[in-house]
Order: C-alpha cells, then sequence, then structure tokens
C-alpha cells in the first residue's frame, strides 16, 4: 500500500511554527543502500513505550509532545533486538530522526538464512540459526535490533524530506 498523505513540503505541521509549549518530532526512514532478508520491512516505533505506527521505506511521521526528556525505540515486533533513543526536547523547536536498517544485524542472520536452502532440516534450523546470530549480534546494546534511530539536524533532514509521504 503506497503512501495516500502529503508530501513533505505540503504537511502542515512542517510549515508552521512549533508554538512554545510543545515540541515537533519527525520520524522518517530511508532506504538502505543495498537490499537484505528483511531490511525493506517496515519498521515499529514507539515514543515513550506508546505506538506511534509503523513506518515503511520513504516514509514520514510527525508528532508534536510535550517538551522534556522522551525515549523513541525502533525495532520489528518478534524479532530480537530493539534500538532506543533518549532524546531531552526543548519547547518551541523541531526535532528530526533519521531510521534506517541495521547492516551488522542483516549480515548476523545470513548464515540462518542461507540454511533455509537444505531441504527439511533447513527449515526448522535455519530460521533457529537466524534469530540467534541476530539475537547475538543485538546482546547488550541500546541500539541493537534490525533498525536504528538517529538524531539528526534540519538541514541534513530536509533533503531526504522531499520525495517522502506521510500515511495520513
Amino acid at each position: 500500500m503506497w503512501p495516500s498523505g502529503p508530501k513533505y513540503a505540503d504537511h502542515p505541521a512542517s510549515r508552521s511554527a512549533v508554538p512554545p509549549d510543545i515540541a515537533r518530532l519527525t520520524i522518517y526512514r530511508i532506504a538502505p543502500e543495498e537490499r537484505w532478508q528483511g531490511s525493506y520491512r517496515s519498521a515499529s516505533l514507539q515514543v515513550d513505550g506508546k505506538s506511534f505506527g509503523d513506518i515503511p521505506v520513504g516514509e514520514f511521521r510527525i508528532q508534536d509532545v510535550t517538551p522534556g526528556r522522551h525515549v523513541l525505540q525502533v525495532d520489528i515486533p518478534g524479532m530480537p533486538g530493539t534500538c532506543e533513543l533518549s532524546v531531552e526536547m526543548a519547547g518551541g523547536a523541531s526535532y528530526f530522526f533519521e531510521v534506517a536498517a541495521r547492516v551488522s544485524y542483516w549480515w548476523a542472520g545470513q548464515p540462518g538464512w542461507a540454511l533455509t536452502s537444505i531441504p527439511f532440516v533447513g527449515l526448522v534450523v535455519g530460521p533457529l540459526a537466524f534469530a540467534a546470530g541476530t539475537a547475538i549480534e543485538s546482546s547488550g546494546k541500546t541500539c541493537g535490533g534490525p533498525f536504528s534511530i538517529v538524531s539528526v539536524d534540519r538541514d541534513s533532514a530536509t533533503p531526504k524530506l522531499a520525495g517522502m509521504q506521510s500515511p495520513q
């Protein structure tokens, strides 16, 4: 399903001033440089533990929040690892965050993915090996899992957002 919402430049929140009693966050998802198994799946976003929706490649989400400390999380439910970013947001300001596939995570699962080509046994062993490889790769990391989320300045984010659409 293709997004049906406005492009970034046409989105009302991208053009309006941010009131002093709120902080505005824009989260967007870039395409991976190379395509790996699963790297194009939608990322699941949470802000302070509450669902912010899924974000496929080439889309963005804008949300107004109260000023203060917020925790952003990105993952794929049912897959090992989560990337978590804690940020302090001031009122009257806009913040940009980029979600991208973590190459090391997907490479850690490739031996398991390769095993799935072995008749019969591979269908059981392959997914288990994929899960084990990715779980080990993400173990103990604040930003583990299939995706990263990083803070980006407005000047770097704006050109990437230019061709993206929101889902609403």
